[in-house]
């Protein structure tokens, strides 16, 4: 069994792994300027994303939620979850 490349022997058949999408977040990482002069980096997260839409369809989302929320955008990150399944 080989699970860094998903695949698994049976016999003398290779068998390719599917992963179930279980859930999927979204990660904004802002930046606020404090009174010292100094950056502090915030993270938002938003949870429960239908877990087949793809990062570019969440780029302007997550833009648009860092506008309304007043600080710059420094990253934004999608976060899948699966299950490895047979």
């Amino acid at each position: 069994m080989i699970f860094g490349s998903r695949l698994f022997y049976e016999g003398q058949v290779i068998h390719m792994a599917a992963i179930n999408p279980i859930s999927c977040s979204l990660k904004l990482v802002l930046t606020e300027h404090m009174p010292e002069g100094v950056d502090k980096k915030r993270n938002v997260y938003v949870s429960r994303i239908d877990t087949h839409k793809d990062a570019d369809i969440l780029a302007p989302v997550a833009d648009a939620l860092a506008s309304l929320l007043g600080h710059p955008l420094i990253e934004r990150r999608k976060h899948d979850v699966g299950l490895l399944v047979d």
